[in-house]
């Protein structure tokens, strides 16, 4: 996956694909297409929440459900405003 990281004067820019290919590594060639990220919002055994964004994983060329990779990058604030921000930007949200 290709990320492009860079600054502008006063500011950090990280731009990641909305969009990757599904590719089947058994026919060696691209299949699709698919959502890049996902939002995450996870409790752990004491109940404590964690939320940010990750990258799905294609597990279709083995027949199974998409997998979600750990976070890349994660929100400290509201779990509330989070959501919001995942639905104006037309994000997925799993809940684990």
């Amino acid at each position: 996956m290709k990320v492009k990281i860079s600054k502008t004067k006063n500011e950090l820019v990280i731009k990641v694909p909305l969009q990757q290919n599904r590719y089947n590594p058994y026919m060696e060639k691209v299949v699709g297409e698919m959502d890049n990220i996902v939002a995450l919002i996870t409790k752990d055994q004491y109940d404590n929440e964690e939320m940010g964004f990750a990258h799905w994983i294609d597990r279709s060329y083995k027949g199974k459900d998409d997998d979600v990779s750990d976070f890349w990058f994660k929100w400290w604030g509201d779990q509330n405003d989070f959501e919001k921000i995942c639905k104006k930007l037309k994000i997925s949200i799993v809940y684990l």
